[in-house]
C-alpha cells in the first residue's frame, strides 16, 4: 500500500454506515442498514437493522457526518451481464440492455466480470437523485459511494464458507475465486435467516449493506459512474473528511508540538531553578569569603601595627636588661609593647600597642646606681634611646620609685 493509499485509509475514520435502499412498488423505500467499526486490522458490527421503513428511524441510527456507502436495489433497477470492451463508452453499454436510451436520463454502473463481460446494473437518473435528495433532505450527505443491485457482497464472499453457488433471498449466484460470475432470480427464497461472516454472526438481509460498509476499508469497484449530483454529494464528502482529517491532524501535530514545549520548558525551568538556587548559595558563600577576606586584612593590619608577624625578641629583651641589671634595684613591673592608651575621641574597638617603647618600673636603693644602669642600657645596639619618665623617693632611708621608658631602634 502506497503512502497516499495509508493517508486516505486514515483520513476515512473507523466508522462507516452501510445502507441498502429497496425502492417498492408504490416508490416509497425499505431500508437495512449495518454499522461497521474498525479496530486495528479488524472490523465489528456495532449495529444492524433491517426492514427500517421510515428515514427518520434511519436517521437516528447514523450520526451526523459519519460515512454512508448506499446500495439500491428494487424496482427500476435493471441488472444484466453484458459483453463490453475497455473502450465502450457509456452509451454504447446502456444501448446493449436499454436499446435507444438516453444517456443522460439514466445512472450506470459496471462491475467486471472478465475480460469479455461485466455486470451492468441500470436506474433512471431522477429515481436516483430523488433519493439522494431525500437523503439530503434529513442531514445524511455523508455518502462515500453508491452501488447498483447486489453485486458488492463480492467483498464478503471470502469471509462466507461457499461452493459453487451462493443463494440470498431471491437471488442464486455462481461463484468462481469468490467472485460473482453470474446469477439468476429464484422464485423460492432462501431459507437461511443468519449468516456467519469471519467472526461475525449477521441478518441474511444484511449481508448487502455489511458488503457495502466494509467496502470501504477495502479496494473497492466504483459504483455509479455518470450521475453528476451523486458526484458532487461524494465529492462533497471526500473533501470534506479530508479538511477534518487535515485539521485534526493540524490540532494534534500543534498539541504534540505543545506538549513537547511543555516537557523542554518544564525541564529547563527545573535546571534554570536549580541553577537559581545553586548561584544564591554560591552568593552566600561569595559573601562569606569577602566577609572572611576583610576580617583577614583587618586581623592582618593589626598584626602588622603591632609588630606581630616580625620575629619576636620579647624573651631576648628582658634576658638583656636582667643580665646587667644591679642588686640594688629590682623590678616592679616589666612592659614590652606597652598597650597603648586610648583616645576618648576614639570609639574604635581596635587595642594598639607601642611597638617600639619597652617600659619598665621598680625600685633602687641608690639613684646613682640607676643612671650607671641606664647608661648601660644605652650601649645595646637594639636601643635607640633610654628616658627616665618618672623617680620619687620620699627619703634618704626609703628606696626610690622609677619608671623608665626605652625606645627601640
Amino acid at each position: 500500500m502506497s503512502i497516499r493509499s495509508k493517508l486516505n485509509m486514515f483520513s476515512k475514520g473507523s466508522i462507516v454506515n452501510g445502507v441498502e435502499v429497496l425502492i417498492q412498488n408504490d416508490g416509497t423505500y425499505v431500508f437495512n442498514f449495518v454499522k461497521l467499526k474498525r479496530v486495528k486490522s479488524s472490523v465489528h458490527t456495532v449495529n444492524e437493522q433491517v426492514g427500517i421503513i421510515n428515514i427518520q428511524e434511519l436517521n437516528k441510527c447514523i450520526s451526523q457526518n459519519e460515512p454512508i456507502v448506499l446500495v439500491v436495489n428494487g424496482k427500476g433497477v435493471i441488472n444484466k451481464i453484458v459483453a463490453c470492451n475497455d473502450n465502450d463508452s457509456v452509451k454504447i453499454l446502456l444501448n446493449k440492455v436499454l436499446p435507444n436510451a438516453n444517456e443522460n436520463e439514466f445512472s450506470v454502473q459496471k462491475i467486471e466480470i472478465n475480460e469479455e463481460n461485466s455486470f451492468f446494473s441500470v436506474i433512471r437518473t431522477s429515481v436516483l437523485n430523488d433519493l439522494l435528495s431525500t437523503f439530503s433532505t434529513n442531514k445524511l450527505n455523508a455518502i462515500t459511494n453508491c452501488f447498483l443491485g447486489p453485486f458488492t457482497i463480492n467483498n464478503s464472499l471470502e469471509l462466507i464458507a461457499t461452493r459453487d453457488y451462493f443463494t440470498l433471498l431471491n437471488y442464486k449466484f455462481h461463484i468462481n475465486n469468490y467472485r460473482i460470475i453470474d446469477f439468476e432470480l429464484i422464485d423460492e427464497l432462501s431459507d437461511e435467516s443468519k449468516l456467519t461472516i469471519g467472526d461475525e454472526r449477521i441478518e441474511t438481509k444484511s449481508l448487502i449493506s455489511f458488503s457495502a460498509a466494509l467496502s470501504y476499508f477495502m479496494q473497492s469497484e466504483k459504483g455509479v459512474i455518470n450521475d453528476s449530483k451523486l458526484n458532487s454529494i461524494i465529492s462533497n464528502s471526500y473533501e470534506k473528511r479530508k479538511f477534518e482529517f487535515r485539521g485534526f491532524s493540524l490540532l494534534g501535530a500543534a498539541f504534540v508540538v505543545l506538549l513537547v514545549n511543555y516537557f523542554v520548558f518544564n525541564n529547563y525551568w527545573t535546571k534554570n531553578n536549580d541553577l537559581v538556587a545553586k548561584l544564591e548559595f554560591n552568593n552566600s558563600s561569595l559573601q562569606k569569603v569577602d566577609t572572611l577576606k576583610a576580617e583577614l586584612v583587618q586581623k592582618k593590619e593589626f598584626l602588622e601595627q603591632n609588630g606581630m608577624l616580625e620575629n619576636s625578641r620579647t624573651s631576648y629583651y628582658a634576658d638583656c636588661l636582667a643580665d646587667n641589671l644591679p642588686s640594688s634595684i629590682t623590678w616592679t613591673n616589666l612592659d614590652i609593647h606597652p598597650f597603648k592608651k586610648k583616645d576618648v575621641s576614639n570609639e574604635s574597638n581596635v587595642l594598639e600597642f607601642e611597638n617600639n617603647f619597652i617600659r619598665v618600673s621598680g625600685n633602687c636603693n641608690e639613684s646613682i646606681d640607676l643612671n650607671d644602669w641606664m647608661k648601660e642600657i644605652k650601649e645595646y645596639k637594639w636601643v635607640e634611646n633610654v628616658e627616665l619618665l618618672n623617680y620619687k623617693q620620699e627619703n634618704a632611708k626609703e628606696n626610690g620609685f622609677f619608671v623608665l621608658e626605652i625606645k627601640l631602634k
